[in-house]
């Protein structure tokens, strides 16, 4: 079922989507957020950013979704989110 508008430009996503399924029989609520960046663009995307983290630290599961085909010329900035990633935990 069509539950967000999508597009290939980054900051689409701001607000939190859920969505909830069966996995294997168990019922699972998928929460589907902003994209992170180790800096925000804009106001609106901070709030983004800093609603992803909360949802991020609630979570029993984490997946982390990656862009491969931009991981190489990006892999500073990725390695910059993973390490924004780690301190949301601490």
């Amino acid at each position: 079922r069509p539950a967000a508008i999508v597009s290939a430009v980054p900051g689409t996503t701001r607000d939190i989507v859920q969505v909830r399924l069966e996995l294997g029989g168990l019922p699972v609520l998928v929460d589907d957020t902003a994209g992170l960046r180790v800096a925000a663009s804009d106001e609106i995307e901070e709030e983004g950013m800093r609603r992803s983290a909360a949802s991020f630290k609630e979570a029993d599961v984490r997946v982390l979704v990656l862009d491969g085909s931009v991981l190489s010329a990006a892999e500073e900035e990725q390695l910059g989110v993973m390490e924004l990633l780690e301190s949301m935990l601490s």
